[in-house]
């Protein structure tokens, strides 16, 4: 990546108000991915989903996450999930700086999973292997 495009910046504003927690240091975090851009094309950081269990999928809680509405009037960002692609034949070298991010669970998706996951289609990320085992990085805190 070159260039952080606006909406990029919005996500790397949202890590670093992220805060400091549980080994998570939202602006060490923003400011590596920020000085390290040739690693990565995309992050975004989100919140860990919560399945629903049993009958219940029809309440508003299981389809949809509110819970920033509580915490934002307080300044605070709930998310402990985050997710980067890394830029093709970088996966090695954005691992090695993930590590200095203390995450609770650090692991590969990879690219047909994830590619499903973002309803993208064969024709996107043409320059990943097909079978590109660690087309994403994602990294969870407790």
């Amino acid at each position: 990546m070159e260039r952080i495009s606006p909406a990029q910046e919005l996500y790397l504003d949202m890590i670093e108000a992220g805060g400091r927690w549980s080994g998570f240091d939202g602006r060490r975090i923003a400011a590596d991915l920020r000085a390290s851009l040739p690693l990565w094309r995309t992050a975004i950081f989100t919140r860990q989903p919560h399945l629903p269990v049993g009958p219940s999928d029809t309440e508003l809680r299981h389809r949809v996450d509110l819970i920033a509405l509580r915490d934002l009037p307080r300044g605070e960002i709930n998310l402990d999930r985050l997710f980067v692609i890394p830029e093709p034949g970088r996966a090695d070298d954005l691992e090695k700086l993930a590590r200095y991010w203390l995450a609770t669970e650090m692991k590969w998706i990879p690219r047909h999973e994830a590619a499903c996951a973002m309803g993208a289609n064969q024709r996107e990320f043409r320059d990943y292997a097909k079978d590109e085992p660690r087309f994403l990085l994602s990294l969870w805190w407790e």
